[in-house]
């Protein structure tokens, strides 16, 4: 495979004026594939991409911004645009995104335009084998994938790679403008459901509560915990958001909110990639569960193969001890 064959195109996601985590772990994905961030070439769509753009090239990557007010707000076909006359500009072996709902609505559209093979939720790859390694049944297992095609379409699943770190030599960056309106798709708006927890928002520690609570009797025991720690909050697995235990303000993932705290304690929590999304940029991941498969505990800086109903209140037990 020659040089040019093994360039990597990584289409940034950001948030709040940011490059995303999950870019980050793209990014070093995309790293591992081509061998070089020389062969790495950045994108950032935004109504002003300036500035998100310098902060992707201080990671050593060539970018290309682009900017324009139908890319100010996110729809499918504008982006989806834009990415595919990018990768149509020069061969790419893969094409790289944050395995978010960005990436799991742009993925397949562009895999399909481009007759390349998808690879979502990708959480190891092995490019001297043109292998990639992607969590089945609910994190239960992992499965083996060899794609076929020239060109690889890959969701990096958050929480599975190191960020990339800033490079001493910012990376060239390019601005392009984009006046084209979609065609088929319209934005009119995006409203927020019932305002998000700012507790949670701003919490240095979360402690969050999964299927291994049992029951919405116990939520009081991860509320005690939280309070053991000052700027803490308590939060939900999807799962123990839809059975009605915590409310879905509190629910962390693909379909609730995204945390970073200092310190994340996940409680019963398995830690399928959807609820991973929401709290990879945590800094200090504990997780206690008595599976010692659980997803989770991949990603884990203290993995505690524990009933969390036995664990939680000697914790709380031995934490007032030494106050």
């Amino acid at each position: 495979m020659s040089t040019v064959d093994k360039r990597a195109l990584v289409v940034a996601e950001h948030k709040d004026g940011k490059i995303t985590p999950a870019t980050l772990e793209a990014l070093e994905c995309a790293r591992i594939l081509s061998g070089s961030l020389d062969n790495i070439h950045g994108i950032v769509l935004a109504g002003e991409a300036e500035k998100l753009a310098g902060q992707l090239g201080d990671y050593g990557v060539q970018v290309t911004g682009f900017s324009g007010k139908f890319l100010k707000n996110y729809t499918g076909e504008a982006f989806l645009e834009v990415i595919l006359d990018c990768a149509k500009q020069e061969p790419y072996a893969w094409i790289i995104l944050p395995h978010t709902s960005l990436g799991m609505d742009l993925g397949p559209a562009l895999a399909a335009h481009l007759g390349a093979a998808f690879v979502p939720g990708a959480q190891e790859v092995r490019p001297e084998e043109n292998l990639f390694i992607r969590p089945v049944f609910n994190g239960k297992f992992s499965r083996e994938v060899r794609p076929l095609t020239e060109t690889i379409v890959v969701g990096a699943l958050p929480g599975s790679f190191a960020q990339a770190e800033k490079a001493q030599t910012p990376g060239k960056v390019g601005l392009v403008t984009v006046d084209k309106a979609p065609a088929r798709t319209v934005y009119v708006g995006a409203a927020e459901g019932e305002g998000p927890d700012l507790g949670l928002a701003q919490a240095q520690v979360v402690i969050c509560g999964g299927r291994g609570m049992g029951g919405e009797d116990n939520v009081p025991l991860l509320e005690e915990t939280a309070a053991l720690f000052p700027r803490s909050a308590v939060a939900g697995s999807r799962i123990a958001c839809d059975m009605g235990w915590l409310p879905y303000k509190a629910q962390i993932g693909v379909t609730g909110q995204t945390v970073a705290p200092k310190f994340y304690m996940g409680c019963g929590v398995s830690g399928a990639f959807q609820h991973v999304v929401g709290m990879s940029g945590s800094q200090f991941v504990v997780a206690v569960n008595t599976d010692p498969q659980a997803p989770i505990f991949s990603i884990a800086d203290y993995c505690i193969v524990e009933d969390v109903m036995e664990f939680l209140p000697a914790f709380v037990k031995a934490a007032r001890e030494k106050e």
